[in-house]
């Protein structure tokens, strides 16, 4: 069964031009904007936060951002156009993440795994640094562990409920949140129609979802990219949750034991890739870039 999300989207409203606009709120009143125009706001915000730090003009810049949000990048430089960039570069996130090994060595094919608290992606790269395929959200493990087994229980399939979902997924987190505070289980309470779902959830069981959803997701970058896990030369670590041993332990044995590569600090990888890419960018075109790194949507942004 494929996944299902519970997460509760904000009040989306589609205007008379077909184009979505979300819900903003400024001095207690209610603003309906789009996507380009938040964007153009928070780069333009940023940009004169920044000029004030350094004291001088911020024209250029490149963003660091993830390569799953591809689909984005014309709205990207024409939100940084808007805001007032002269010129706006766009570079995935794993292209940074290789490119600060590979920085003068032979082409290889990697794959970049990064874990963070805001951000989850796997990508695979083949030579001269072109991604093949990447792989973000996966979906709450629990949650969808719960939608099947309250199908198998109850006979319900409450993936097409929002409702039933969202009741289901805020189930799911109190639970989770019994981990939160020191205890070892949860109990999770589930109730549709007349029928009630009870179930004890133990940390160590949750632990050993999400592990299986890294190593599935793993599988699905390889797949989609066309490789097998035997042709990747280099696995690279990003993200400072890639330090926790668990997640090690799933790579290493998914990749039968290659060496994993996190000589240069997964938690600074990316943040020094991309200022090493605007140092060069502005030596070859004669003008200061600066680096914007992206986390995970268009309210994340530091430098």
């Amino acid at each position: 069964m494929p996944g299902c999300s519970a997460a509760s989207a904000p009040s989306i409203k589609i205007f008379p031009d077909g184009i979505p606009r979300y819900p903003i709120i400024r001095n207690n009143q209610t603003f309906f904007l789009t996507e380009l125009e938040i964007l153009a706001s928070l780069f333009a915000s940023l940009k004169s936060s920044t000029e004030i730090i350094f004291g001088r003009a911020l024209d250029n810049a490149i963003a660091v951002v993830p390569a799953t949000l591809k689909h984005r990048y014309s709205t990207f430089i024409s939100a940084a156009a808007s805001a007032g960039f002269q010129s706006f570069l766009v570079v995935e996130r794993p292209v940074i993440a290789a490119f600060r090994y590979q920085y003068l060595s032979p082409p290889k094919t990697y794959l970049v795994f990064e874990l963070d608290s805001d951000i989850l992606e796997i990508s695979l790269l083949v030579p001269f640094l072109r991604v093949k395929s990447s792989v973000a959200y996966l979906g709450c493990p629990l949650l969808n562990t719960m939608v099947q087994e309250t199908l198998h229980r109850t006979g319900i399939d409450i993936c097409a409920n929002s409702d039933a979902l969202f009741s289901l997924g805020k189930a799911c987190e109190l639970a989770k949140s019994a981990f939160c505070s020191g205890t070892g289980s949860g109990v999770l309470k589930f109730q549709r129609r007349d029928k009630r779902l009870l179930r004890q959830i133990s940390s160590k069981e949750v632990v050993e979802m999400n592990l299986r959803a890294l190593r599935d997701g793993i599988g699905k970058c390889l797949r989609e990219g066309g490789v097998l896990k035997e042709d990747v030369d280099e696995v690279i670590l990003a993200g400072v949750s890639t330090y926790i041993p668990e997640v090690r332990q799933v790579l290493r044995e998914f990749f039968e034991w290659k060496p994993l590569r996190c000589d240069i600090d997964p938690v600074n990888l990316i943040g020094s890739g991309a200022r090493r890419l605007a140092n060069l960018t502005s030596a070859g075109f004669d003008r200061p870039f600066f680096p914007i790194v992206h986390i995970s949507n268009a309210g994340d942004f530091y430098f």
